[in-house]
Order: C-alpha cells, then sequence, then structure tokens
C-alpha cells in the first residue's frame, strides 16, 4: 500500500513540475529562464517515472508473463 501511494504522489508531483515547465515555456520571459526550465522539466520528468515505476501493478504484469511462459512449456 504504500509503494502505491508514493507511485501517485511522486508522479502527481512529477506531472505538476512538467506543467511548471511548459506554462513557464509559453511565458513572455522564457528567454531569461533557461536554467529554471530545463531544472522544473528534468525533476518533473524523473519524479514522474520514479512514481510509475514505484506503482505495483507493474509487478502483476511481470508475474503474468511469467506464468504464460511456464505453460507455455507445460505444453
Amino acid at each position: 500500500m504504500e509503494g502505491k501511494i508514493l507511485g501517485i504522489t511522486l508522479s502527481s508531483l512529477g506531472v505538476l513540475g512538467l506543467l511548471l515547465a511548459l506554462f513557464y515555456m509559453n511565458a513572455a520571459e522564457s528567454s531569461k529562464g533557461v536554467n529554471f526550465l530545463l531544472f522544473c522539466g528534468f525533476i518533473g520528468a524523473v519524479l514522474f517515472f520514479a512514481g510509475i515505476w514505484l506503482l505495483p501493478g507493474k509487478e502483476g504484469a511481470g508475474k503474468a508473463v511469467e506464468a504464460s511462459r511456464v505453460r507455455q512449456q507445460v505444453k
């Protein structure tokens, strides 16, 4: 349960960071804050993918693939 909550939280923070970078990129003074734009975009992407990686649904998908391989070997 903790992994799911942490994964959702990190994914949400990552999406917020990516949206912040997107909105800041469309601002009038976008040429002055390139470092801020890169920082928000990078941190947002890292948090988003870390959150997706922590979600427990991926374990079930991997186990299902392994189970189907075992069934094919038995036949």
